[in-house]
């Protein structure tokens, strides 16, 4: 809808632009040579100027769209540049939080790896005292098994010899005793019972003696238990030594895989920082680009606007002489200004200049004053496809008007001003141009004029003129295209009633009809060709034989420029004008009487911006004019320099 807007806002403007070019080409007077000449440059010019502001209008939304989609796709690159920079700062809080778990975890394996090598180097260590303390037992088993096996052999002898000296004791003592009783019968059980007492007393030894014998039998089986016992205890010792080991071994294995786990870890760290690194870098240059982007959619933004707000001054130095060949000259130079205020919809202007010039027909063709002021205002009502323009201009009677004579006047068809003050004149206007695309404006615009009485001579008594009114009508159109242009108009004036000491009299009506077509060439050249017909009836007086008129009189005006760029800031012209006039009229206020005329120009111009807002021009052209009758024929030369400036 944004687009939409500006292309309406450059329509408004466009169509404010040839509105008002219409309104004072509209403003123009009855033709003759000199007018012809300034309209059709400003026409080529405001012709060049339509197609160039619709081409700075079409590269400017260009430039715009362009700009939108490379803010958009930068505004894009941005976030994605910003998502990835966040994606990559989360995988980087991840890795750095593996980092320390891994680095936790390395540290962790590092130190129980090096708990369980020193516990394996511990169960090595063990392992050897137990080694050493395994043969010691094995020994110190071997030693208790010798002699439990040799103290039982022997305590088992020793009980067998004492039961055998028990059983010899036994017997001994029974036979001592029998001995002892003489063999007494009666004695004999009581010498048995001796016997039998000494056999218990040497059985109870020979027992004692194997209970001694079997506590020490019991002893070293004791001392083999407990030897076979420490050597299953070392044996058990000399195992765990290997597990250790083998653990220790486990425990380095994974304290070497945590430290490759974090060498990883800070290799995946570092990569990404080197990546967020460069995702800032990236970050910041898509940031600047986007930061010169939005830049660039403003500039094409502001390039877009209408520039609703403007003042514009110009002025010009125009000089003409002239020569006939009844060995009369003329010459003449004028200086007009102009002022333009812009506020939005709404112009005001100031048109004033200052002239000298001398007519050498006559001893009094001297004058040197300033000219009428002209004061404007003009309100647009723009639309899209219409825009209506209505104006006022108001002349204020700044010149002098009135002359010594009329020596002072000369034709214009040699000179711009035939006119050096008039009276107070009023002109309203309304304009209507309807926009037909992009490069094609019709435009209907009318004015009428109110124009007020003055004095002409100061040699007459009572030389005054109350002109009558001017009502003129025009319709035209404007092809803008980017090869040619082309602006064709037709326009019709009718005048009021006009009264000159006391007589009165009605200027005919007169009709125009003018084409302009440019041919761009190239890049660099442009081709104008243009004709224009003018007609106009004759004045009609009450008594026509007061004056001596012919009839109607009819112009056609026709003639090329070529305009060449010799650079960005400066353009070349040739130019080439024909007028040719057939029959005649009469001003009865300058006295001048035209009949049938010829005239030929050509000319050179050369134009240089000093700006983009300033531009000086510079003109020199010669002419060659024929007047048929009465017989006569003029040369000269003209001189043109105008500066223009906008603010």
């Amino acid at each position: 809808m944004k687009k939409k807007k500006r292309s309406k806002n450059f329509h408004k403007i466009f169509a404010i632009y040839v509105c008002s070019f219409c309104i004072l080409q509209s403003n123009v007077e009855a033709t003759n040579a000199i007018s012809v000449a300034d309209e059709v440059k400003n026409t080529a010019g405001f012709m060049r100027e339509s197609a160039k502001k619709i081409a700075e209008h079409r590269k400017a939304v260009a430039k715009e769209k362009q700009a939108e989609a490379d803010v958009s796709k930068t505004a894009k690159d941005v976030a994605q540049l910003e998502a990835d920079k966040a994606v990559t700062e989360k995988t980087l809080a991840a890795a750095v939080e593996v980092l320390k778990k891994n680095d936790e975890t390395a540290k962790q394996a590092e130190l129980e790896a090096k708990e369980k090598d020193r516990l394996a180097k511990q169960a090595m260590a063990d392992e050897e005292v137990a080694l050493q303390e395994k043969a010691i037992a094995e020994q110190a088993i071997a030693e208790a098994k010798a002699e439990e096996n040799e103290i039982t052999y022997r305590e088992n002898a020793a009980v067998q010899a004492a039961e055998a000296q028990a059983d010899v004791d036994s017997e001994a003592g029974a036979a001592e005793a029998v001995k002892a009783v003489g063999y007494d019968e009666t004695r004999i059980d009581e010498a048995k019972a001796q016997a039998q007492a000494i056999a218990t007393r040497a059985y109870a030894a020979a027992e004692e003696r194997s209970l001694v014998a079997e506590a020490r039998v019991n002893e070293a089986a004791a001392a083999v238990e407990a030897a076979e016992k420490r050597l299953e205890e070392t044996e058990g010792e000399l195992g765990f030594a290997a597990d250790a080991r083998l653990d220790a071994d486990e425990a380095e294995k994974s304290a070497q895989e945590a430290k490759k786990d974090l060498m990883g870890a800070k290799s995946d760290v570092e990569k990404l920082r080197i990546s967020l690194a460069e995702s800032e870098k990236e970050l910041t240059v898509a940031q600047a680009v986007l930061i010169e982007a939005q830049v660039a959619l403003e500039n094409a933004k502001k390039d877009l606007r209408p520039i609703t707000n403007s003042r514009t001054t110009q002025t010009e130095a125009k000089y003409y002489s002239w020569k006939d060949s009844q060995g009369y000259s003329g010459h003449q130079f004028y200086q007009p200004y102009d002022f333009n205020v812009v506020d939005k919809n709404t112009e005001y202007g100031l048109s004033t200049g200052y002239v000298v010039s001398n007519n050498n027909l006559n001893s009094n063709g001297k004058i040197s004053t300033l000219t009428d002021t002209t004061v404007n205002i003009a309100k647009t009502n723009p639309k899209e496809k219409y825009s209506v323009r209505y104006s006022l201009d108001i002349n204020l009677p700044t010149g002098k008007s009135k002359l010594n004579g009329s020596g002072q006047i000369m034709s214009d068809d040699l000179v711009e001003k035939t006119r050096f003050g008039e009276g107070w004149d009023y002109t309203p206007g309304i304009s209507v141009s309807h926009k037909i695309g992009e490069e094609d404006t019709w435009t209907f615009d009318t004015t009428y004029s109110f124009r007020g009485s003055y004095e002409y001579d100061s040699t007459k008594l009572g030389a005054k003129i109350d002109p009558g009114s001017e009502w003129s009508k025009s319709l035209n159109w404007l092809h803008a295209g980017q090869k040619w242009q082309l602006f064709g108009e037709l326009s019709h004036t009718n005048y009021g009633r006009s009264e000159e000491n006391g007589i009165q009299y009605r200027e005919g009506n007169q009709f125009d009809a003018k084409l302009f077509y440019n041919f761009v060439l190239d890049a660099k050249q442009d081709l104008m060709v243009y004709y224009w017909y003018s007609t106009g009836r004759s004045t009609t007086y009450p008594m026509q034989s007061l004056y001596d008129a012919e009839g109607d009189l009819n112009r056609r005006y026709f003639g090329a420029e070529w305009a060449k760029k010799l650079s960005t800031t400066r353009t070349f012209h040739v130019m080439a004008n024909v007028m040719n006039s057939t029959g005649s009229t009469y001003d009865p206020i300058a006295a001048l009487y035209v009949s049938d005329r010829t005239k030929y120009s050509g000319g050179i111009g050369y134009d240089v911006a000093l700006s983009p807002n300033q531009t000086v021009s510079f003109e020199i052209e010669k002419f060659y004019m024929k007047d048929h009758s009465p017989d006569n024929s003029y040369h000269g030369c003209n001189l043109y320099l105008r500066y223009s400036a906008n603010f």
